[in-house]
């Protein structure tokens, strides 16, 4: 995808268009970047980052020993820079929400990614801020739980390993 140098220079910084009426949202597509370039080091604890912006998540917890191996956003510019910044780990760009986590474990486990240790989620922060303008965002912190527990929540049979316990600081977390 390039949706041209002159749209990004009237469109991204443009106060007066509402995030969520951007241009540069995917919401109808994924796409994924870097999926040639994946590379793993299999001394490295493995992390999924949701809601990644531009990867403040995956830099910290690098630093802390963790491998970004997947990053989804639906923002453009965020996804571009993401993968720029993590040219070794696949990025996904589009709508977290019609994104099926079935495809996600089957695209990690045909690059040899069995075991995925740490799942962040830099949730949207619009909706908290006092600095920007009111929006109405599509997801509130239920739904954000939610989404995270699909990626979560103990499936009989399943490779991955998980607590009730972490589902439930999830929910509380977002509630």
């Amino acid at each position: 995808r390039n949706k041209g140098a002159n749209k990004m220079a009237s469109n991204i910084w443009n106060k007066d268009i509402p995030v969520e009426k951007s241009s540069y949202l995917c919401d109808d597509e994924i796409t994924y970047f870097n999926l040639d370039k994946f590379k793993h080091d299999e001394s490295k604890l493995t992390m999924i980052d949701l809601f990644c912006g531009a990867g403040g998540f995956a830099v910290g917890c690098s630093w802390a020993g963790f491998e970004s191996v997947l990053g989804i956003d639906h923002f453009e510019p965020a996804m571009r820079t993401w993968s720029y910044n993590h040219p070794n780990a696949i990025g996904c760009l589009g709508d977290i929400t019609k994104i099926e986590p079935k495809k996600i474990k089957e695209l990690l486990q045909s690059k040899g990614i069995n075991k995925v240790h740490l799942i962040t989620g830099g949730v949207p922060c619009q909706g908290f801020s006092i600095a920007g303008p009111d929006v109405i965002l599509k997801f509130t912190p239920i739904s954000l739980a939610i989404i995270l527990a699909k990626v979560v929540l103990p499936r009989p049979g399943g490779p991955y390993k998980r607590t009730w316990s972490s589902c439930s600081f999830l929910l509380l977390a977002a509630s």
